[in-house]
């Protein structure tokens, strides 16, 4: 995803868009995955990446 492209999901996300809130917090949780992927033991991940595609949250 690009920065304009993350621009405009988050706003639209912000304006209760509830696809792009879907989208943003499934693009952030992918991010946060493959950042704590290099940095953590993989069992801890779920745990700090809870509801991974953002499914839980909506």
């Amino acid at each position: 995803m690009t920065e304009a492209e993350w621009s405009h999901w988050m706003a639209a996300a912000q304006q209760g868009d509830a696809n792009a809130y879907r989208l943003v917090l499934a693009e952030a949780a992918a991010w946060l995955r493959r950042f704590f992927l290099r940095r953590l033991p993989p069992p801890m991940i779920d745990c700090l990446v809870p509801g991974f595609g953002g499914a839980d949250y909506v």
